[in-house]
């Protein structure tokens, strides 16, 4: 596998979508699988309702790649407003652990910091339309 590519059409589609993203993560990832599958829920959950707010149903395209033999990219679009994402990134605190995160955030900072804590690399496009997560791969 080099890339899959995963589309969002329908809510329809969300449980064979969710559990075809798990199985995947789960047999590159292994153990570490779990707090990055709740990364890439928190960030598809975001997609999913800033394309409904826009189009009325979801409209998200998933990709999910492998970046030589050392880590796992992936992607999230959804084609709503988009947000800024990286301005919200730099104004947080440094990266922390999961479990240090604070429980009192508000919604949308915590998922962004859950997502920084399950990634060694969070980023968005410069519309804030699209996410991407880099996880390094267990030897």
């Amino acid at each position: 596998m080099e890339s899959m590519l995963f589309m969002v059409h329908h809510t329809d589609d969300l449980p064979l979508i969710r559990q075809q993203l798990q199985k995947l993560l789960q047999n590159l990832l292994g153990l570490q699988s779990a707090l990055f599958e709740v990364a890439v829920n928190e960030a598809l959950k975001n997609a999913l309702r800033s394309s409904t707010q826009t189009y009325g149903e979801p409209l998200v395209r998933i990709r999910v790649s492998l970046l030589g033999q050392a880590y796992i990219s992936v992607r999230i679009l959804d084609y709503g407003d988009g947000f800024p994402g990286n301005a919200i990134l730099r104004s947080l605190p440094p990266k922390a652990p999961f479990e240090s995160i604070p429980a009192h955030l508000p919604e949308d900072n915590m998922s962004l910091h859950l997502m920084r804590a399950a990634t060694d690399h969070l980023t968005y496009n410069h519309l804030g339309n699209e996410i991407l997560m880099i996880k390094h791969l267990p030897n």
